[in-house]
């Protein structure tokens, strides 16, 4: 699966509140961890922040991972995070280059 990061970008740039969030623990872990990417900033902020997160069901503190620009070389970074860190590639299937 090949991700299209341009369409991906354009999303982000026009969404501040843009998120995506997955559980990553075993389905009957109790509570739960997530793996989170969150676009900061307003939506019509240029330049904003993408961070990957980890936070446990129940828990008010979320754990940065790594944060990063909002270029396109950028959001690639975030996104292999993201993958890194427990979170699937099937995620982001709505931003997937179309064959032909």
């Amino acid at each position: 699966m090949k991700i299209n990061f341009e369409k991906l970008k354009s999303v982000m740039d026009d969404d501040g509140d843009f998120i995506i969030d997955e559980i990553i623990s075993a389905d009957d872990l109790e509570p739960y961890e997530e793996i989170l990417l969150i676009r900061t900033g307003d939506e019509w902020d240029e330049d904003y922040r993408i961070s990957v997160e980890k936070h446990i069901d129940g828990e008010d503190d979320y754990d940065v991972v790594e944060e990063f620009g909002s270029d396109i070389q950028e959001i690639e970074n975030a996104v292999n995070c993201y993958i890194d860190n427990g979170g699937s590639i099937e995620t982001f299937s709505s931003w997937v280059i179309d064959k032909p």
